[in-house]
């Protein structure tokens, strides 16, 4: 499967999971895909980490993700979710940085 993915992309996706390893996001992309698959909300902590890694790459891991193997049979249906997922994971976050700012001051 990956040998028919450009080589740019490959190496694109190749620093995303360094950059997610590097924030420890194991687990964490675990239970990214179960909140696709069941709706069941990640961590606040996992949250932080699925935005330090940026929306490219949360984007494009899950995708990819769900590409292959097993889940391969729900990629047609998970691309909205994944930003849905996105989309609630920096809410929450930007929502604890503006209540820590709050806080500080």
């Amino acid at each position: 499967m990956l040998e028919n993915l450009p080589h740019k992309y490959i190496k694109y996706i190749g620093t995303c999971f360094g950059k997610m390893k590097t924030i420890g996001i194991g687990k964490c992309n675990d239970d990214v895909i179960k909140e696709i698959l069941t709706n069941e909300p990640v961590s606040k902590e996992c949250c932080l980490k699925v935005v330090r890694a940026g929306k490219e790459c949360h984007m494009e891991l899950n995708k990819l993700t769900f590409r292959l193997y097993q889940l391969k049979r729900f990629a047609s249906q998970v691309s909205f979710k994944i930003n849905e997922v996105w989309n609630r994971c920096s809410t929450e976050v930007e929502s604890l940085s503006s209540s820590d700012n709050a806080a500080i001051q």
